[in-house]
């Protein structure tokens, strides 16, 4: 399910979208297969699982925001982790 979080085709200056919108098919089709397999008593198994990356993306996002008005008021240290992936992002 992590590697349907991270496989994310709103990136700035993507040049293949093709390349994600296929591993994004494969990891979702992973995913089902997997559902499939170990919760065959649970037929929505597979779009609960789809609604929560939903929400952990849009999660995501608003720590995304939070860290960078965070970091412009200079209320985090310069050298942090979190900003430097932050600030390689924007760029």
């Amino acid at each position: 399910m992590l590697v349907a979080v991270f496989i994310n085709n709103d990136v700035k200056f993507l040049n293949n979208h093709s390349l994600v919108k296929d591993a994004q098919e494969k990891a979702n089709a992973a995913l089902l297969d997997y559902t499939l397999c170990h919760y065959p008593h649970c037929g929505d198994k597979f779009q609960q699982l789809l609604l929560c990356l939903v929400e952990v993306r849009a999660l995501s996002m608003q720590a995304k925001e939070y860290l960078y008005h965070k970091h412009l008021g200079n209320e985090m240290p310069r050298n942090n982790l979190l900003i430097e992936m932050l600030q390689a992002k924007q760029t």
